[in-house]
């Protein structure tokens, strides 16, 4: 078998040799003759591969490869090959979760909380798109590095499409030790909590060591999930506290009526449920001093938010989980015009920073290291090797006037490459700096085009979409995101631009966000004004009303909490919140990490802080 599957894909991989197999499929190393790099290859099995199809088979694949997430494995290729079907993923430099079971029986509760986490956030993310995954699984977990990646979206889904002729393989779709009873008992209309139910299966085995149902059959093993109740976990984890173990059991009940009702909802029950049993346990990082340096570690974190009223990356950046995504950093642009328009300037720069760091296919350094380059006499090619980054876009902004007496702003833009300094990309956009917002779109959709990515449909929008219709609205935010001091006059300074900016558009989610943030601020640091305070809350609960499928709203929710509400349980539950809709979130990351820092949980913390440091590598 193994020499027929090396001739049908010998013009594009040399397979080397079996790595596994399983039910449906068997996985091969090879070597990807175009990359010049090793990857693994999923065979089916010749038998499904005949009752699938080709076609069923590549479009579910094609659906899953749209995932990209940091916990989802990517898939690079797909095909059909001599009557062969098969799909390409990159070669896991790690172990499997069996694998890590196998040796160790049962994990540690931090890791396996924080592994179920992860494979939730996962889910979260592909049931957004309408990807439910039908077999998760400890043995489609895999471990890289400690952290979890998701394996095989969409085979799944791509067996059971094939109908009653897959049944007549004897091919079982699903692994019965994990299967939910509503798809044990052929019910076609299964969602997102079918994954949830066999999530918390495989949590309850990282923790029990042995899975919730076990027989001598497959059909055995399936009569026992529908009719009996698992051991409890504290029969062989008797220090686990009640409270994680009644999460495990919310996520395996039954009725999918009665578990979490999305995969989100899971990983924060996970985190409230260990943060909870951490403060129950009387030990010693659940006394008061932790959580004084929780709220001191979490300002400094949060307060570069409101430094910049706005200066956090409101929609998130969701980042690439492919092999090497594009990086680049956007620096300031040079002002060449009135002093008293460098703030146009950088609002320029801010936005197509953010349009960018929407895009699955790039990595965009963090403001606050990008920014440090500010008038900086370094190369572009010095300034990327310090920020470890493929491209720098530079720019120069020009101010003048137009026919009919109209102010022009013209920007000139150049990509630099890190590797050689050569430039890559030259570009000019002039524009009536009434229609800023069409001058940022056309540069940040140019420097995506540079950069060799495909926009789809829904990106080519976003990067031509406006925060806000009122373009006077938008001059006040810019002026209120200008100021670079924390002080309270400042504060007010910056507030009060940020409130005429809401009075002009009352649904402009940025505003509201760096008011509700910059109150916060300015309460923390010494007003203490119930007034200030309550109108800070005013402005978050507008935000969030706006935009709560935001990552950036909840950061201002954190600090709402962490700095007014002193509520540091509410504050970490909407950092945890934040980070599920956008891992590579900075200022989420930093600021999770001192909360873990702050209750013991030291590895955690540098986790965090080892990836935030590579999306902002100058910060101190």
């Amino acid at each position: 078998m193994i020499e027929r599957i090396r001739n049908a894909l010998a013009d594009r991989y040399t397979i080397e040799r079996e790595l596994g197999a399983g039910g449906m499929a068997t996985v091969y190393l090879a070597e990807d003759l175009k990359h010049h790099r090793q990857v693994a290859i999923k065979v089916m099995r010749p038998e499904l591969a005949e009752s699938l199809g080709a076609e069923r088979f590549l479009r579910e694949v094609e659906v899953a490869a749209k995932l990209s997430h940091p916990n989802i494995l990517p898939v690079f290729d797909s095909g059909e090959a001599q009557g062969f079907l098969y799909y390409v993923m990159p070669l896991v430099e790690g172990e499997s979760l069996p694998d890590r079971l196998k040796r160790e029986k049962q994990l540690p509760v931090g890791e396996a909380l924080r592994i179920a986490r992860e494979v939730a956030e996962a889910l979260a993310h592909a049931h957004s798109r309408g990807v439910v995954h039908r077999d998760i699984k400890p043995a489609n977990i895999l471990l890289n590095e400690g952290h979890a990646m998701v394996a095989d979206f969409g085979i799944a889904r791509a067996a059971s499409s094939g109908g009653q002729a897959l049944t007549q393989t004897g091919l079982a779709i699903g692994t019965p030790q994990y299967m939910s009873p509503e798809q044990a008992s052929g019910d076609p209309n299964i969602d997102g909590r079918t994954d949830i139910y066999a999530l918390g299966c495989v949590l309850y085995e990282m923790l029990a060591g042995e899975p919730p149902f076990t027989g001598p059959t497959a059909q055995a093993i399936i009569a026992r999930a529908l009719t009996e109740t698992p051991r409890p976990l504290q029969q062989t984890r008797v220090t686990l506290a009640p409270v994680i173990s009644a999460a495990v059991f919310t996520a395996m009940a039954k009725a999918p009526a009665d578990r979490f009702a999305n995969a989100r909802d899971m990983a924060t029950a996970l985190t409230t449920a260990e943060d909870q049993s951490r403060f129950n346990s009387g030990s010693a990082v659940a006394s008061s001093a932790p959580a004084r340096s929780w709220k001191k570690f979490s300002l400094i974190a949060i307060a570069a938010l409101a430094i910049a009223a706005v200066g956090w990356r409101f929609f998130g950046n969701k980042a690439a989980a492919s092999g090497a995504p594009k990086s680049v950093a956007v620096l300031p642009f040079e002002n060449q015009g009135p002093a008293d328009q460098a703030y146009l300037a950088d609002g320029i720069v801010d936005e197509v920073r953010d349009k960018l760091a929407r895009l699955d296919q790039l990595t965009v350094t963090a403001s606050a290291s990008a920014n440090q380059y500010r008038a900086s006499t370094k190369t572009g090619q010095e300034i990327a090797g310090e920020l470890h980054v493929d491209q720098v876009l530079m720019g120069k902004v020009r101010w003048g006037q137009g026919a009919g007496g109209k102010r022009q702003v013209r920007v000139v833009t150049e990509l630099i490459d890190g590797k050689t300094g050569a430039v890559t990309w030259r570009d000019t956009f002039d524009a009536d700096t009434t229609d800023a917002f069409s001058l940022q779109g056309r540069i940040a959709t140019g420097v995506a085009v540079a950069l060799g990515t495909v926009l789809q449909k829904n990106e080519a929008k976003s990067l031509a979409g406006r925060p806000t219709q009122n373009a006077e609205a938008y001059d006040f935010y810019l002026k209120a995101n200008a100021v670079r001091s924390n002080s309270a006059s400042d504060m007010r300074a910056s507030a009060n631009n940020l409130e005429q900016a809401v009075a002009l558009d009352s649904n402009f989610a940025r505003a509201w966000g760096g008011l509700a943030s910059t109150l916060s601020i300015l309460f923390y640091n010494g007003t203490r004004d119930p007034v200030v305070g309550r109108r800070a809350k005013e402005a978050l609960d507008r935000l969030l009303r706006l935009a709560n499928d935001s990552s950036g709203a909840h950061v201002v929710a954190a600090s709402y909490y962490t700095n007014v509400a002193n509520d540091p349980s509410s504050a970490r539950r909407e950092i945890d919140r934040a980070l599920a809709l956008d891992s590579n979130n900075v200022s989420a990351l930093v600021t999770a990490a001192n909360s873990d820092f702050a209750l013991g949980l030291y590895q955690p913390a540098l986790d965090r802080l080892t990836r935030a440091r590579k999306l902002n590598p100058r910060s101190s």
